[in-house]
């Protein structure tokens, strides 16, 4: 399905997609549209944005929100999910490195458990670090989204406030 879309222009988009929602497994790829060849109400939003119609920007602003909003909720669904199940899986290897110091401690085998509780150690650094940049991806999708929510308002705003009168003379 769809995970992003990126309006590059007014003329065409691409749509990143993703076929399942396990990532290491799928193949994602890039599909390339132009707005005569996307949904109707792309087409209409392209029509509809020429200078000489009033209200054309917005019917084209809104347009692209309505192509984008779904996958930046579903993609925001998904960074909630994985944050959680990283989350999950931190607790369980801080858990597991205890109790491998514990048994290490405990009893005299001739196995070494140390190399891997370090082994588990480095991977819960790794899964923090990645849980810091899916961080920072988040913060910067949220950005975008309320971005994209403002100027959608601001130009709603500007198109239904009445003109200044002219100066009296």
């Amino acid at each position: 399905g769809e995970v992003f879309s990126y309006p590059s222009s007014f003329v065409s988009f691409c749509i990143l997609h993703v076929p399942s929602a396990d990532f290491r497994t799928s193949r994602m790829h890039l599909t390339y549209y132009s707005v005569e060849s996307y949904p109707l109400q792309a087409k209409m939003s392209a029509t509809a944005s020429s200078p000489e119609q009033p209200g054309g920007g917005i019917q084209m602003t809104e347009g692209i929100m309505g192509i984008i909003q779904p996958a930046i909720e579903r993609l925001d669904t998904q960074v909630h999910n994985t944050r959680a199940s990283q989350y999950a899986l931190n607790a369980q290897i801080q858990a597991l490195a205890q109790y491998l110091k514990e048994i290490t401690n405990e009893q005299a085998t001739p196995y070494d458990l140390d190399l891997y509780v370090r082994k588990l150690d480095d991977s819960r650094k790794r899964v923090n670090a990645v849980a810091s940049v899916l961080q920072n991806v988040h913060d910067r999708m949220s950005r975008l989204q309320r971005n994209i929510a403002r100027e959608t308002y601001r130009q709603k705003q500007n198109l239904t406030q009445a003109p200044p009168l002219p100066p009296p003379r």
